[in-house]
């Protein structure tokens, strides 16, 4: 009678396996501001050539490559008579997560 004997596994094994069945969550591809605010809170949107973070967006959409935001002078929002003043972008753009979501 043959004994079958199993050969240990590596120690980064267990980790790479355990890494390979928790898929990845992706950022959404639309936001905007009626998207839910915690999920507004834990993105951010990105101009894909520069890496640049881009500030103030009230509405992106990656496919589309369309970007809605405040147009900020000094650090300051600009009015026009009483409204704010927003800028509509056709950019590539990515939207990325500022800290990992719970799995």
């Amino acid at each position: 009678m043959k004994k079958i004997v199993e050969a240990p596994t590596a120690p980064d094994a267990a980790s790479v396996v355990q890494a390979l069945s928790v898929p990845e969550v992706l950022p959404p591809r639309v936001v905007d501001v009626s998207s839910p605010a915690d999920l507004r809170l834990r993105i951010r949107v990105v101009d894909a050539i520069t890496g640049q973070t881009i500030d103030k967006v009230t509405y992106a959409d990656v496919d589309a490559g369309k970007v809605t935001r405040f147009a900020v002078e000094g650090g300051n929002l600009v009015r026009k008579d009483d409204r704010f003043v927003k800028i509509d972008e056709d950019r590539e753009i990515r939207i990325e997560w500022n800290e990992e979501p719970a799995a």
